[in-house]
């Protein structure tokens, strides 16, 4: 998966601190969120705001959980080939999810976002895109991203 797909919020980062010198607030860490449609890049789409397709993680776990997983990067690299090119990002570390084994699963899931905030329904988005393929989550299924598996990328 591939994205080179910015929220207004880190739009507005990038050109604040590269054209005017002024810094927003900067996140320590990202996380993973999972969406049936495409997020909004108004970041109006996440869970019980606006269109609301971003998954509800309550149906995560044993106990469920209302966080998005941390998802980490390695550093910026030059992209040669493939869909991308330019300089990209991938994720440096395996993230997997379940969902709970009686009640709701996922849905179908269709795109990702990564969020300056690990509670869903909470943060800005600052990154977007398809997943490869959709998947439908039932309960109890579980939805992988290998480490490399996320490629963000500044064409």
């Amino acid at each position: 998966m591939t994205t080179n797909a910015k929220s207004n919020h880190a739009e507005d980062l990038v050109l604040n601190a590269l054209l005017r010198n002024t810094t927003g607030s900067l996140p320590s860490s990202v996380f993973l969120g999972l969406h049936t449609g495409s997020p909004a890049e108004d970041n109006s789409t996440m869970e019980d705001a606006g269109s609301d397709n971003e998954v509800d993680l309550t149906n995560l776990g044993a106990s469920g959980s209302t966080t998005r997983p941390a998802i980490t990067f390695a550093a910026p690299t030059s992209v040669t080939n493939g869909p991308s090119g330019g300089r990209s990002c991938f994720n440096s570390s395996a993230i997997e999810l379940t969902a709970k084994t009686s009640g709701a699963g996922f849905g179908t899931v269709s795109h990702f976002g990564i969020y300056d905030n690990a509670t869903v329904a909470s943060g800005n988005l600052i990154y977007y895109g398809a997943l490869g393929t959709s998947k439908t989550i039932a309960a109890g299924d579980t939805i992988r991203f290998a480490a490399s598996a996320i490629e963000v990328s500044e064409l």
